[in-house]
């Protein structure tokens, strides 16, 4: 594996084995003192997001915010393909 992390074979095999499918699901390896477990990892729509490093993403939650859109509904627009709520109070019915 590396240099700077020993792991024996078997770790190896197990880390190499991890997927991850964008937007769905993330594998991980959670190694302790009572053993070793592989998990998965998932996220909503909102949180994957929210937590997104990919840049196209960041660019649209970055847009909507300069556009005046807060955070939080940029965000929302952004993973669920909406029209994000402008800010402007609407006319009770």
């Amino acid at each position: 594996m590396s240099e700077r992390w020993a792991v024996d074979e078997h770790t190896a095999d197990i880390i190499r084995s991890l997927s991850v499918s964008a937007g769905e699901y993330s594998e991980m390896l959670i190694m302790g003192p009572n053993g070793k477990h592989v998990g998965r990892l998932v996220l909503d729509k909102y949180s994957v997001t929210l937590f997104s490093s990919d840049a196209k993403t960041f660019a649209e939650i970055e847009a909507l915010e300069r556009q005046g859109v807060s955070a939080e509904d940029a965000v929302e627009a952004v993973a669920f393909g909406q029209s994000p709520n402008m800010g402007v109070a609407h006319a009770a019915e």
